[in-house]
């Protein structure tokens, strides 16, 4: 899972510090029902929580890591991000600030024990990191280097592209991504980390002082790096899949240029001989449409993007998504989740069922619920439901089919604090088990 778009990697510390959850008591509990309902004979759902526990490293330190990428791989979880705060009591403040430079997230095991994996560079330099899993404890890296910056806002570009491999204990390959010739990235906004086989793709906004706004697709191949220019026009926000049939797919949230007022379209493109616009599937000339995500099958893929919708009384955010078949066309269109505050999730697709974790909002607004919406061939039907605890953005992965983690911050208010709270949960769905 790579979570949504953040315009400040401070944004979910921020917003814990401004809606501070009730933590003291979330601690970890045996399985609980969540909610069970019968969709059909044939595909009968459960959702349950397997655990809930505030993350903690070897020795009983707490830690909060920044939900910026989960990545698993062999039941394994791979949760990095900048800040990382280890709340050590042993160390001075300013011991702790130094420590929690050199660590960029942690592994949560299959077993239960969690790991610290420690940032091959400054971490408070890192921007938009992205991983995804290639064997049994090893996942791959992309983020980019800022400039040395003060202040509680990162800065939003970057001179430096980093590829690394992670293998649970040590950082075995680290080499810088060659950029095109007077390229800066916006890793803010960047894809998430795909492979395919041996191949890594990655793509990333970029401009330089001629021309303006494009996105760069990255790929590794064996030990070398490509990079391709997609020809868009002022792209905000990007998802990178692979389909079996088309190769790499984008979708990208850019303008319709052919409408006066367009709040922004979402667009698929495709690499055959070169990056080609395939065609546009949702117009932003009505609802604003941003955080897309893209996911491929066997069989067919599944998109999913963010509405933001505008009533006279107020503005809503809907989660929507549409199937596609083998060429991307799309097929059927549907609601995820009616009113979410701001995430929707897909974290597992196996045939024509899918699954997204949601945080709904309630009518005022506030952070209400977590959601497990499934998906059968278009139509969409509520799993479970929990209240949400979490205090701001949150990431979701499926660690193993069926079996889900949810990662986002809480606040001690006895001791003033940002944890990370682990959920585990198991969703059997149909295909999903």
């Amino acid at each position: 899972m790579e979570r949504l778009s953040i315009l400040c990697l401070c944004a979910p510390l921020t917003a814990a510090l401004l809606h501070a959850a009730s933590a003291n008591t979330l601690e970890k509990t045996p399985e609980t029902r969540v909610q069970e309902i019968r969709t059909d004979s044939a595909r009968r759902c459960t959702a349950s929580i397997v655990s809930q526990e505030r993350l903690s490293v070897t020795g009983g330190h707490e830690i909060y890591v920044e939900p910026v990428t989960l990545a698993a791989v062999g039941g394994d979880v791979l949760l990095a991000g900048s800040p990382a705060f280890l709340w050590d009591t042993t160390k001075t403040d300013d011991a702790r600030r130094q420590q929690n430079r050199r660590i960029l997230g942690v592994v949560i095991h299959h077993d239960g024990h969690n790991t610290i994996v420690p940032s091959p560079i400054d971490a408070k330099l890192i921007l938009g990191i992205r991983a995804v899993g290639i064997q049994n404890n090893t996942w791959a890296v992309v983020f980019a280097e800022s400039k040395p910056w003060v202040g509680s806002t990162p800065p939003d570009t970057a001179d430096r592209v980093w590829f690394g491999v992670y293998n649970g204990s040590r950082w075995s390959t680290l080499e810088q991504i060659p950029l095109p010739h007077g390229v800066r990235v916006h890793p803010l906004r960047g894809s998430g980390l795909v492979r395919q086989g041996d191949t890594l793709f990655w793509a990333v906004r970029t401009t330089t002082e001629a021309r303006a706004s494009e996105v760069v697709v990255f790929r590794r191949e064996g030990a070398r790096w490509f990079s391709d220019t997609v020809p868009t026009r002022d792209a905000t926000d990007l998802a990178l899949a692979y389909s079996g049939s088309l190769g790499a797919v984008l979708a990208v949230v850019q303008p319709d240029t052919s409408v006066t007022e367009d709040n922004g379209s979402l667009y698929l493109y495709a690499r055959q001989a070169r990056w080609m616009a395939l065609r546009r599937v949702v117009s932003g000339e009505k609802d604003a449409t941003y955080a897309p995500t893209l996911r491929f099958t066997r069989t067919h893929g599944v998109l999913s993007w963010s509405a933001l919708t505008q009533t006279r009384s107020r503005v809503r955010r809907e989660s929507r998504a549409a199937t596609l078949d083998a060429a991307a066309q799309p097929q059927s269109r549907f609601t995820v989740d009616p009113q979410i505050l701001d995430v929707s999730i897909p974290v597992e697709s196996s045939g024509s069922t899918h699954l997204w974790i949601t945080d709904h909002a309630g009518g005022d607004g506030t952070r209400q619920e977590l959601r497990f919406v499934a998906g059968f061939d278009a139509v969409t039907s509520t799993v479970g439901v929990l209240p949400n605890p979490y205090a701001g953005y949150f990431g979701a992965v499926s660690a193993l089919p069926g079996h889900v983690i949810i990662a986002g911050p809480i606040i001690d208010r006895t001791q003033r604090r940002v944890l990370s709270l682990v959920i585990r949960a198991r969703v059997v769905c149909g295909a999903l088990h």
